[in-house]
């Protein structure tokens, strides 16, 4: 049975006949007439009596009216909803990213959002764990570049590339002044990204060279903030975009280790789940946060003169 059919017999039923139900929607006479019959056939019982010059419903057809009518109703609803979903900038959207990046959002550009499309209504989700965007039913996700799957099972939006320091204490960089970056794996290091996972580092030396050290970090924490108060309380050597420990750094409390060598750029991006699941209400996100953050960076990176 299709939903068209019982569509075609309810405007049918509504206009009293096939030619006016044909011009009150636009179709034609014999179209409504192959799916009313359809849909008998379909039921197997005689809906409408048809001569000549009336049409009568039968008393199935009659009790067969009263829901499909409804149903018609529903499915005209959702098509409308459909639409406007594909049009206009409404609905819910469901965010989900760690509480690094919720502080960046909820700076300006979560507020800015919702004051310029007041149909939107969004939820925040903010965590460290790793969420399976489809089953947990989130529209969108910051992730690190290194989180993504190799599938291509999610759209990406980079973000502008974060640039890391090593940074510690005046104390603990003068404890350790004879080391070089690759006595890193026998010193008390704290990392930013997900804990749980293998730490590898990878550093460039001035004249090029690439070396990945594999390290077991005193602290590993995909939270900034904590990162950087663990620099400060002396724990260790922190590996950490600059943007984080950029006050920290002018006030003196950190300095930067080795700043002759360079390190591997951080790579943010937003994901979601598939090209057909961009609505307007996430494209219009998309483009609201991705340049408001890139330039959130880009601003304190002058702050700090890199």
């Amino acid at each position: 049975m299709h939903l068209d059919d019982l569509a075609a017999f309810a405007q049918v039923v509504r206009h009293g006949g096939f030619t006016a139900a044909a011009g009150a929607i636009g179709s034609q006479k014999a179209k409504l007439s192959r799916q009313v019959a359809r849909l008998e056939n379909d039921l197997q019982m005689r809906l409408l009596e048809r001569s000549t010059r009336s049409l009568r419903l039968t008393e199935a057809g009659r009790e067969i009216f009263e829901h499909c009518d409804v149903i018609a109703d529903r499915v005209e609803a959702t098509r409308l909803i459909a639409q406007r979903t594909r049009t206009e900038i409404v609905g819910l959207l469901r965010v989900c990213c760690p509480p690094g990046f919720a502080r960046a959002l909820e700076q300006d550009l979560l507020p800015g959002f919702l004051a310029r499309h007041p149909g939107v209504r969004l939820e925040l989700h903010v965590t460290s764990e790793d969420v399976d965007m489809v089953r947990d039913s989130f529209d969108v996700m910051r992730r690190g570049a290194s989180d993504l799957p190799a599938s291509g099972s999610l759209v990406v939006r980079q973000f502008s590339r974060l640039h890391r320091v090593l940074a510690a204490t005046p104390t603990v960089a003068e404890a350790h002044a004879g080391k070089t970056p690759l006595d890193l794996p026998t010193l008390p290091t704290l990392t930013f990204g997900p804990p749980g996972r293998e730490t590898h580092w990878g550093l460039f030396q001035p004249d090029g060279r690439r070396h990945e050290l594999a390290l077991l970090p005193r602290l590993a924490s995909d939270d900034g903030t904590v990162i950087v108060e663990a620099a400060r309380a002396g724990l260790g050597i922190a590996l950490i975009p600059l943007v984080i420990c950029r006050e920290a750094l002018a006030g003196g409390e950190l300095v930067q280790l080795w700043p002759d060598w360079r390190i591997e750029e951080f790579g943010i991006a937003l994901c979601y789940p598939s090209k057909k699941s961009m609505t307007p209400m996430l494209r219009a996100f998309i483009d609201h946060v991705v340049p408001g953050v890139d330039r959130q960076l880009a601003e304190l990176m002058l702050d700090t003169g890199g």
